[in-house]
């Protein structure tokens, strides 16, 4: 089941169903001579973005995002780097020509639940404001 997109001005929230799963190291296949990542890797990037089509989010190429994640976990445990790699991934999966570089902002959260049957990923995205090119920040200005 995917949650339908809650769109508000705190930005995009959806939800990604079942347990996060880390990233997984690219492996060497010496038959072939080629490198390949994992299949338990690959079908979680496209659960990702799948709910993400699925909730109705849309991300502009160019624009920068503030990415908020909540695991909600039944074990602390787990590599929650390669999660949140994982899931920013699978949001490059959705092919709008978004990618990891454009997170401005990042929170990861990890919630306890008791039971492995509730685990489940929480993420927000809210869009930046614009900058115009060649614009000082607020920090170059003092």
């Amino acid at each position: 089941m995917v949650s339908a997109l809650v769109v508000s001005d705190m930005g995009m929230t959806f939800e990604i169903p079942g347990p996060p799963i880390p990233k997984g190291r690219p492996r060497y296949n010496r038959q072939t001579g080629t490198w390949y990542t994992p299949k338990r890797t690959t079908d979680y990037e496209e659960h990702v973005a799948w709910c993400a089509i699925a909730a109705g989010v849309r991300l502009e190429p160019g624009t920068h995002y503030d990415l908020e994640i909540d695991l909600h976990l039944s074990s602390y445990n787990r590599d929650r780097d390669n999660m949140l790699k994982c899931i920013q991934d699978g949001l490059q999966r959705m092919g709008d020509g978004w990618d990891d570089r454009c997170v401005w902002g990042l929170v990861l959260r990890t919630v306890a639940v008791k039971d492995a049957a509730e685990e489940k990923a929480v993420v927000t995205l809210t869009a930046r404001p614009r900058v115009p090119v060649g614009a000082k920040n607020r920090t170059e200005e003092s």
